[in-house]
């Protein structure tokens, strides 16, 4: 299996959106996560989520609804079983078209929930929900098995560890971003620094991840720049922290998450401002952005 890590910074809102029909429910998509306060007296909640990154989404809901700070990296997901063609019929006429770049294939999705206890999260016991979130997704259908992390940073992450390989047998898997690199950062942008941790993780670690990586950077559209340069000396340090040490200098709260493209078999790092949910002048539930409480306050 071939895969690509193309590493870029643009708004959450730029991933691509796919459709697909189903007899009982409405297409997956982002705007089908929620979550849902059982006021039965049994001091749960339960997240919900239905969209072509289950997981992911629970993590983005969690983290809006109590003002936390996940990041999440994705496993592959290469079977065929756990996979939807979207362009059958332009891949059927087109055998063989520039079949290392093709496009069109979204997982196949069930629905997700989770339920835990709310007062944990109340009380930032980030941990407990997370464990459960995660031990949740494991038992359910949806493709790939994950674990729960912490960072050099001491921050949180939810990272995928096991998926399904092309023959059908469950295989570890060793993290993109789990590459040791070497590199100095000039004062620069954000985006220009993730750039630079990208070309250096595909030249370190193509050997080490079992992989053929591209140097190439994705021309996106940056996200939210939030601060000024960022920089740093790093020596033998996991990309994950790398990038986490480069978005702790940005004023904003900023989050991180690494995704899988199916059919095209690359990996996208997208960054993003963190946002919670607080109640706005009018009454209404609005997102307002975090600010870094280790930035700002200097």
């Amino acid at each position: 299996m071939r895969m690509f890590l193309v590493i870029g910074f643009f708004c959450l809102s730029s991933l691509p959106i796919f459709s697909q029909t189903s007899p009982s429910l409405p297409s997956p998509g982002p705007q089908n996560r929620r979550i849902i306060h059982n006021n039965d007296g049994s001091l749960t909640a339960t997240v919900f989520t239905y969209g072509y990154t289950p997981l992911f989404d629970a993590v983005l809901t969690v983290n809006e609804e109590y003002g936390w700070n996940i990041n999440y990296e994705d496993a592959p997901t290469v079977n065929a079983s756990e996979l939807v063609d979207n362009d059958a019929e332009f891949h059927r006429t087109h055998p063989g078209f520039h079949e290392e770049i093709q496009d069109g294939y979204v997982r196949k999705v069930q629905p997700f929930r989770s339920s835990f206890i709310e007062l944990d999260a109340h009380h930032a016991d980030q941990e407990s929900v997370l464990e459960q979130i995660v031990r949740d997704y494991n038992a359910s259908e949806n493709p790939g098995k994950f674990r729960l992390d912490r960072t050099k940073q001491g921050g949180y992450i939810v990272v995928g560890t096991r998926y399904k390989s092309e023959s059908g047998s469950e295989v570890e898997y060793t993290p993109i971003l789990n590459c040791s690199i070497s590199l100095d950062i000039p004062p620069s942008n954000l985006h220009d620094a993730l750039g630079l941790v990208a070309e250096q993780a595909n030249k370190t670690c193509s050997n080490n991840l079992h992989a053929e990586l591209s140097a190439k950077f994705a021309a996106q559209e940056p996200g939210p720049r939030t601060g000024g340069n960022v920089f740093g000396n790093f020596r033998q340090e996991a990309a994950r922290d790398v990038v986490d040490n480069l978005l702790g200098q940005e004023v904003g709260l900023m989050n991180y998450s690494v995704h899988y493209a199916p059919g095209i078999n690359k990996f996208y790092l997208v960054t993003w401002l963190a946002h919670r949910k607080i109640v706005g002048a009018d009454g209404n539930e609005i997102l307002d952005p975090i600010l870094n409480s280790r930035v700002s306050n200097r």
